[in-house]
């Protein structure tokens, strides 16, 4: 049975609102000295407070769907398995987002929510994309007053988390689908203008996958709308036409020859990235490399394939571009029934939303507006899937839990959905969980903020002052270890460079040898070979040297017939 007890979200949604404006658009950096993005470390803190919520409220009922719950069963079972060199905290921050967005699914899913809050969702949503358009237009035609604001990266943008160009794009395509939903279902002419402003914007972040959102989300409404509304959704389809070429034509003057449009850097490299995967996953069919273990064994799939000598990435290759892709090559056959289940699953949903959509008369008549849920997540879900993520963005992976779950929610207030309604013991035990949970991902943020700020000071430093850094590392030692190692390791190269004792040097091979295993990074063996170097093991160089030749052989300095260039600091440092 479902849930009748209504739930007066309106406060919480307008508080969540108002947080992810702050998160967004307070100048953190400005405030705490740093060029780090705050809110890709500190965002997570509303996932936090959501569960606090969830835990503190009356009743806890949860959406039952036993495929939903195997596939994260199975899709968490290889960290039994994982290897002991892995890369632990990717893999557990991974898991933990997918165990964490599962649980916030299932008590949103378990809800009752009204039209009008779910209408409010869709304004919000809406007016959110206003102010990233503005962010974008202040970007694109006043950079330097956008960068007294928030720091600007290479291009132009902002580093990391929700404000990266693909990032902004796909959460503009989220307030496109919101603003289609408002379209659809009440037609009025200031709508077409937000659609048109909306997507103006969206075309000057440049991004394939914000522009591929948008097409997903009218090909679905389009199938699932009303007959009579075809037309009035064909007018929008207009307007977002014109609006995206218009932006085109003012940003390049109408030259075909100019490129305008840029692919995520890792669907570049997709084609031999995934012969390689295949290749790993037929030499580990069963458990796969182990999670974490991705960025260790590419080089040996690679191998594997034969497309080692024509690869050429010029950067550390951490993430296959494809999630799908990401999760089977690490945990075999038993991460592959997991992705198939949770496909198998998203499929159902989708197909009982417009089933329900088709009971009313079409989408876009009264009582249809459960499928606006879904499709406004779309952008974010299916790039998080074949792009950055979820688990990079706090924002986008709040959308793609929170969106379904409330499309969920409204479907059951005309379609049976099962609900978990738990004895007394077992609510105890589900809202202490969610209390812990929520604690725990409210200091975790906290702390990995600080943590990321002074590793970042420690950088501009390059490494001579990490007095700040291990203060704050006791805070959290479990977040960026390796980063937070090697920031340490660069303090004893600059050591070693003002006494000149080799010594200091002998400390920091442990900590080569354990990196290398997960990172094959040729700035961190050009590195490691010079440690050794300096200490006289010629021998112990040549063999790292030959590892380095196997593992990295597209950087020029793992040539036969080219010398070693000794570096002092990682690009990626």
């Amino acid at each position: 049975m479902t849930e009748t007890r209504q739930y007066p979200g309106q406060t919480g949604i307008l508080a969540g609102a108002l947080l992810c404006f702050a998160l967004l658009y307070v100048p953190w950096g400005w405030l705490l000295h740093t060029g780090i993005s705050v809110q890709e470390h500190a965002g997570w803190a509303l996932a936090g407070l959501l569960c606090l919520l969830a835990a503190c409220l009356p009743d806890i009922r949860l959406h039952r769907d036993w495929f939903l719950w195997c596939a994260g069963g199975l899709l968490t079972l290889p960290l039994l398995w994982m290897p002991e060199q892995a890369d632990v905290w990717g893999a557990l921050s991974r898991t933990g987002a997918l165990l964490t967005g599962g649980l916030l699914f299932c008590w949103m899913a378990g809800r009752t929510v009204t039209e009008r809050q779910a209408g409010l969702v869709f304004r919000l949503l809406a007016l959110s994309g206003v102010a990233c358009a503005l962010s974008v237009f202040l970007r694109v035609y006043w950079p330097a007053g956008f960068s007294v604001w928030h720091p600007l990266a290479g291009g132009g943008w902002v580093p990391g988390g929700a404000l990266l160009p693909d990032l902004m794009a796909t959460f503009l395509a989220v307030a496109v689908a919101a603003a289609l939903h408002f379209w659809l279902f009440r037609a009025r002419l200031l709508t077409l203008v937000l659609l048109a402003v909306l997507m103006y914007a969206l075309t000057l972040c440049q991004s394939v996958p914000g522009l591929a959102g948008v097409g997903v989300v009218f090909v679905v409404m389009l199938l699932a709308c009303a007959r009579g509304l075809r037309r009035r959704l064909l007018l929008a389809g207009l307007v977002l036409a014109v609006a995206g070429v218009s932006a085109w034509y003012i940003q390049t003057g109408g030259k075909t020859s100019t490129v305008f449009l840029s692919l995520p850097a890792a669907w570049l490299l997709l084609a031999p990235v995934t012969r390689a995967c295949l290749a790993l996953l037929m030499a580990h069919p069963l458990s796969g490399t182990g999670y974490g273990r991705f960025e260790g064994m590419l080089p040996d799939g690679l191998n594997l394939s034969g497309e080692m000598m024509a690869f050429h990435p010029h950067y550390v290759v951490s993430h296959p571009g494809n999630e799908v892709l990401y999760w089977a090559v690490e945990g075999g056959v038993v991460a592959v029934a997991g992705l198939l289940l949770f496909l198998f699953w998203g499929g159902r949903i989708l197909v009982r939303l417009f089933r329900q959509a088709a009971r009313v008369g079409g989408y876009g008549h009264a009582d249809s507006d459960a499928l606006s849920g879904l499709v406004c997540a779309l952008p974010v879900i299916l790039f998080a899937l074949c792009g950055t993520p979820w688990y990079q963005s706090p924002l986008h992976f709040l959308l793609s839990v929170m969106l379904p779950g409330m499309a969920v929610a409204r479907l059951a207030t005309s379609v049976r959905v099962e609900v978990c309604e738990p004895g007394v013991v077992t609510t105890v035990c589900i809202r202490t969980l969610m209390l812990v949970a929520g604690a725990a991902l409210v200091w975790f943020a906290a702390t990995s903020t600080v943590v990321a700020v002074t590793l970042q000071q420690a950088r501009q430093s390059s490494g001579h002052d990490i007095t700040a850094l291990e203060h704050t590392v006791r805070l959290n030692p479990w977040y960026m270890k390796d980063s937070v190692h090697f920031a340490r390791t660069v303090h004893r190269w600059q050591e070693y460079a003002q006494t000149g004792d080799s010594a200091i040097l002998a400390d920091t091979e442990s900590f080569f040898r354990d990196y290398l295993i997960r990172h094959p990074d040729p700035n961190v063996y050009s590195m490691y070979i010079t440690v050794l170097d300096k200490q006289g093991k010629s021998d112990e160089a040549e063999r790292v040297w030959e590892e380095g030749m196997r593992r990295v052989p597209w950087d020029r300095r793992f040539t036969p017939d080219e010398p070693i260039v000794s570096t002092t600091q990682d690009e990626n440092y």
